[in-house]
C-alpha cells in the first residue's frame, strides 16, 4: 500500500510539473499583454499532501495486583514542522491473564488520553489532526496478571 501510494504520488508530482511547464510558457506570453501580475512559487506543494508514519516498541507491559500496568513513555523522533495525526495503532501479544485488559495511550503535548479494550491492532482516531511532534505514555489497565509483549505504537501523520 505504501509503495502505490509513493508511485501515485511520484505520478501527481510528474503531471503537475508537466503542467507547470505549460503554464509558465503560458505566463511568460501574457505578461507581455498584462503588467502587474503575481507570479506564485507552488516549489512546496507537493509536501503539502505527504503522509508518513514513526513507529517504535514498547517494553513489556504487565499488571500486577493493582490493576494498572507500568508504563512506556515513547519519544517521537524528527517529524516535519506542521504534521498532524491521522492515526495511532498499538499492537501486541497478550501472554497471560485470562480477564479484560484496555490499552490507555496518552497524547504528551495535549494530555489526551484515550482507551480501548485488548485488540491488536487497536486502531485510535482521537488524536487526528494534533501535533505528531509529541512524547506518548502507553499503559495497561484491567485483571491482575495481564502482560502485554512484543507491543509497538505507530503514528500515522500528514504533513
Amino acid at each position: 500500500m505504501r509503495k502505490l501510494k509513493r508511485v501515485l504520488s511520484f505520478m501527481l508530482a510528474a503531471i503537475m510539473m508537466i503542467s507547470m511547464s505549460g503554464m509558465n510558457v503560458m505566463a511568460a506570453e501574457q505578461q507581455e499583454t498584462r503588467e502587474g501580475y503575481v507570479e506564485i512559487a507552488l516549489d512546496n506543494a507537493a509536501s503539502t499532501y505527504a503522509t508518513n508514519y514513526y513507529s517504535k516498541g514498547l517494553v513489556v507491559l504487565n499488571i500486577a495486583t493493582a490493576g494498572v500496568s507500568n508504563e512506556c513513555r515513547i519519544t517521537s523522533g524528527s517529524v516535519p514542522d506542521g504534521a498532524t495525526i491521522t492515526k495511532v495503532e498499538l499492537k501486541g501479544t497478550k501472554s497471560t491473564g485470562s480477564g479484560t485488559v484496555y490499552w490507555y495511550v496518552e497524547h504528551e503535548a495535549s494530555g489526551r488520553v484515550a482507551s480501548k479494550r485488548f485488540a491488536s491492532p487497536a486502531t485510535f482516531t482521537e488524536f487526528n489532526g494534533l501535533t505528531a511532534d509529541s512524547a506518548w505514555v502507553v499503559w495497561l489497565e484491567g485483571d491482575p496478571w495481564s502482560t502485554v509483549r512484543n507491543g509497538s505504537i505507530k503514528v500515522y501523520y500528514n504533513y
